[in-house]
């Protein structure tokens, strides 16, 4: 009989170190947990702000930028387990650190929460990269990073012929979106951007100043089909290394007549003889000789229904039409040929047939 109060016992005995078990693992899962989001935090800790000037843009030092030495996947090197034998993989540190912030603004950008702070990165050509063949080309440099605009834009690069060589570096962002020069153009492809995305800066865009140039940044932001076209498509150049303008595009008092009529190019003055190039590349379209208005004239057809007219030339330097022309190729020469009162190119850009304003592909001075 006197028993069965200690059996009661044993058992509220065993009922309560099992709760206090339970209780104590409970405990230390959150604990645990605690300990992870920790980690967690610290692992994904927003990258430094950039200093800003008086006016709260943002100015980024690229010398005081982390450099990702190359793009090699992993680095092969010996297992550093003396008791294991072979190679392992590692990741270049910056690779991945800038690899793990672009992934992090990337799931901010799905999950439409905002976007992170924007960082930089510079990536220094490397020639293990070149002889891997990991890195041959803009292509290559853009589909390892970030979307091709974001850093033709951040770049300035205007054309995907960029050459790529050992040594060379690249500035990468960590956030999407196109960087637009702030101030003014310096080339028909800074003055397209400039004109397309102007409804789109305000007073609260970020701006970014890099190593002294100054940019608006529209995160998310992509080229329109008009900017990749031109951006896709050779790079524009001017016809003469040094001209002067003597005359814009559009309604004019003719120099010629006295009267007032529209004027379908541009005249650059420069003396006779200067070289020639071609605006882009393109074939031969038509060569006049001795025409009463435009002289000797060449016009050039590119793609996209774009064609060029380069007119009072002194020579005409391509043998005939159909001729393959590269952008930059000298195909003829300043001359005072046709309807003109002095040495000076006549030059004309065409869009389908009808003509277009050069100084909107062109930096014309």
């Amino acid at each position: 009989m006197e028993s069965r109060p200690q059996k009661r016992k044993s058992k509220t005995k065993h009922r309560f170190f099992a709760v206090f078990l339970l209780l104590l693992l409970l405990a230390c899962s959150k604990s645990s947990a605690f300990i992870s989001n920790s980690q967690r935090q610290t692992d994904e800790k927003e990258p430094p702000n950039f200093p800003t000037n008086e006016n709260g843009e943002f100015i980024v030092d690229t010398k005081a930028l982390p450099v990702i030495e190359d793009f090699v996947p992993y680095h092969r090197i010996p297992n550093p387990d003396p008791n294991k034998d072979g190679l392992v993989n590692i990741r270049n540190p910056e690779e991945k650190a800038y690899i793990k912030e672009v992934e992090k603004s990337d799931r901010l950008e799905a999950a439409e929460s905002g976007s992170s702070n924007m960082n930089f990165y510079v990536y220094r050509v490397a020639k293990i990269d070149m002889e891997r063949k990991d890195i041959k080309d803009f292509h290559d440099l853009w589909s390892k990073t970030r979307r091709m605009d974001t850093i033709a834009t951040v770049n300035q690069i205007e054309s995907p012929d960029v050459e790529i060589t050992a040594g060379k570096k690249f500035l990468l962002p960590t956030v999407d979106g196109l960087f637009i020069k702030k101030g003014k153009a310096s080339s028909g492809y800074e003055i397209i951007l400039q004109k397309e995305c102007a409804p789109f800066i305000s007073k609260e865009t970020k701006v970014f100043i890099i190593d002294g140039t100054a940019f608006y940044f529209i995160p998310g932001g992509r080229f329109s089909p008009t900017q990749r076209a031109y951006f896709l498509d050779t790079n524009m150049i001017m016809p003469l290394s040094s001209s002067v303008l003597t005359s814009s595009f559009g309604y004019r008092v003719s120099p010629i007549s006295g009267a007032w009529k529209f004027h379908k190019g541009v005249d650059l003055a420069a003396k006779v003889g200067t070289p020639v190039f071609a605006c882009k590349g393109g074939k031969v379209s038509s060569i006049l000789k001795n025409d009463p208005i435009y002289g000797n004239c060449l016009i050039l057809s590119h793609s996209g229904g774009m064609t060029s007219v380069y007119a009072h030339l002194s020579e005409i330097l391509v043998s005939k039409e159909g001729e393959q022309i590269k952008g930059g190729q000298t195909i003829g020469k300043v001359g005072v040929t046709g309807a003109t009162t002095g040495p000076h190119l006549h030059f004309e850009i065409r869009q389908n047939g009808s003509a277009q304003d050069p100084s909107s592909y062109l930096r014309l001075k």
